[in-house]
């Protein structure tokens, strides 16, 4: 394992309420007779504020993991905390943005129906989640959304729906993102924009992001630290992280450094069928 990577584990086990805290987080699916582990042993800390990918093989546990860190599935070992407050399997926790790799909308709500959907089932009470529950139509403004308002998901495209399930994470302001490959079903043009919308986003709101990908560019172009996974069962390999320029756009993406770390993203998902380092 890379010194970094070494670091970034090594300080989970430090006392700190300013991050995402992933400490020995065990899974295993199936019956008593017959379980298939899916991750073992996952430590990993995420600062606030930090843009972070899982990449690996299909099968690796980065769905799961993203799922354990949601609070939507229980860990047989291990613990998760957000800023400090253990995340609960019982009731995920009110912190977290979940955007699923399909938008899951409500087909009989409408797209600003839809948004509101999360403030109506955690009933949140800050005046500007009011204010946003009320009429969150200047967060749909800002995602290009406010012309299909009163449209019901089947009359909108594809990236339309992702972004309006993006906007629907975001729109109770939580503290930490979670996507699970948001992109994976558009094709490579409305893929681009996507990404480039949710840079954007990030960069304006500096929220904590925890994102699933099989794209190693994609990844590269989004991250502060990609963390690649082993195969079955699911354990870190090794931490890299993406020390390029912010913001990124075609200048950075062409540069040679960005191809440097595309080929050592590369490299190491070759060597995936191995031991961690």
């Amino acid at each position: 394992m890379s010194d970094y990577a070494a670091r970034l584990v090594n300080d989970v086990a430090a006392a700190d309420d300013d991050g995402v805290s992933i400490r020995g987080i065990w899974k295993a699916f199936g019956n008593e007779n017959d379980r298939t582990a899916v991750v073992e042993d996952i430590n990993l800390r995420i600062r606030r504020g930090q843009f972070v990918t899982l990449i690996g093989p299909s099968g690796c546990g980065k769905s799961t993991l993203l799922r354990i860190v949601a609070g939507l599935i229980k860990p047989d070992r291990g613990s998760v905390s957000i800023y400090g407050e253990t995340v609960c399997h019982a009731a995920a926790s009110k912190h977290i943005g979940f955007v699923p790799q399909t938008p899951a909308l409500l087909p009989w709500r409408t797209v600003i129906e839809n948004v509101k959907l999360p403030l109506q089932i955690n009933k949140r009470s800050s005046s500007e989640r009011d204010r946003r529950s009320s009429d969150p139509r200047e967060l749909l403004e800002s995602f290009g959304l406010g012309g299909v308002l009163n449209l019901r998901p089947h009359e909108l495209s594809g990236g339309m729906q992702q972004r309006v399930a993006i906007a629907r994470a975001f729109v109770f302001d939580p503290m930490i993102l979670l996507m699970d490959e948001p992109f994976s079903a558009l094709d490579e043009f409305a893929r681009e924009a996507q990404r480039r919308g949710l840079l954007e986003l990030w960069q304006s709101n500096q929220k904590t992001v925890l994102f699933v990908t099989h794209s190693v560019a994609e990844a590269v172009e989004l991250s502060d630290v990609i963390v690649v996974m082993s195969s079955q069962p699911g354990r870190i390999r090794t931490v890299i992280p993406v020390n390029l320029p912010r913001p990124r756009g075609n200048f950075v993406e062409n540069s040679a450094a960005f191809h440097l770390v595309e080929a050592e993203v590369r490299g190491r998902l070759r060597n995936t069928w191995g031991q961690p380092e």
